[in-house]
Parts: C-alpha cells; structure tokens; sequence
C-alpha cells in the first residue's frame, strides 16, 4: 500500500537512525487537515477536552518493521525551562491513529500513568529524547528497561488516542511477522 511505498524509500542512514521508532516518515504539511476533514469527531473529542483553536505542528508516519527492537523510554516535550511546563492542563499534546490494531506482540506503545505531572526515576537516568544519545543507544540501555509503572495501550485499527508530550512513553518490541503502520499528529 502507500504505507510501504512510502518507507521503501527511506535512506538507509534514516532506517539506521531511527530503528527503534521505526520509519519516523514526515508527511506534507497540510495532510492534518485533510484527517480532520474527513473525522470530524477527532474535533469534537479534542474540543470536549478542553481544546479548542489548535495547531498541528506534524503529521508522521511510523512505519515499525516486523522483529525490531522497542522504542526507548522518552518525552516529547522540549521546553522544560518554560513556566508553562508546571501546568497540569497539557500545553501540546500527540495523537496515535493505529492503522493495524495493536497490542504488545507488534509493539504498542506503554506509558508512565502521571509521569507528565510528577517526577518518576526514569526522568533522571534517561537524558534528552530524539539526540544522537537515543537513536544510537546500546539496547541493554536503561532506556529500554522495562517497568512496573507502565501500562500498554492497545488500540484497535483507526482509534485514536491523545497523549500530554510530557509523559513518558516507549514501545514494546515488534515481535509479530507483520510490520505496524501508525499515524502521529
């Protein structure tokens, strides 16, 4: 599909560099407002929770390959020297649509529970998410460690889920035979 021919074309230092995220493809600006377009209800939702005027920075496509290792544990909020980070209400948020339904065999994706509003030991021990220290980490890495405190979120092909960039969130390995395709906003 245009999912594999998309990541057919990746470049070999790019499929190095982000084998633990997997295709990490950025898609043509504009494409977000075709998805709302198109789901209206991704608007309400955001809008019944408190969203109302919003921009989408990004769209990608993860494209994880069957039998690839997880993805480090990480945040993907960059401004911590910001006041605004001390805010319980989410200042940026991400969005998961799952093109295949997932599930910890073909590497969904786990997260800390409040580990975007409190201290966890892991913020402490894992440095700067999407540096060269992560996409080239040794796999025994503490980066990888699992923990008691995560839970998975297995989604069904098409569901959405919203997260605060400012909690921790890794992915289990791809352990199945089929790649998994996922579109993050």
């Amino acid at each position: 599909s245009h999912c594999s021919v998309m990541v057919s074309k990746i470049p070999e230092a790019d499929r190095i560099k982000f084998k633990y995220q997997g295709s990490n493809i950025h898609l043509p600006p504009g494409l977000e407002s075709t998805i709302f377009l198109h789901c209206p209800e991704i608007l309400k939702h955001l809008k019944g929770l408190g969203f109302g005027d919003f921009d989408c920075e990004s769209i990608y496509l993860i494209s994880k390959p069957p039998r690839s290792p997880s993805c480090y544990w990480h945040q993907d909020w960059s401004y911590w020297d910001d006041p605004v980070s001390a805010r319980i209400f989410p200042s940026q948020i991400f969005i998961a649509f799952y093109l295949e339904d997932t599930d910890i065999k073909n590497g969904c994706l786990r997260v800390i529970p409040g580990s975007h509003l409190n201290r966890n030991k892991l913020h402490g021990q894992i440095g700067y998410a999407h540096s060269d220290q992560t996409y080239y980490a040794n796999e025994d890495s503490v980066l990888f460690k699992d923990t008691k405190d995560a839970i998975p979120i297995k989604l069904k092909a098409g569901d959405m889920a919203i997260f605060d960039t400012r909690i921790l969130h890794s992915t289990y390995p791809n352990d199945s035979d089929y790649v998994r395709n996922g579109l993050f906003l």
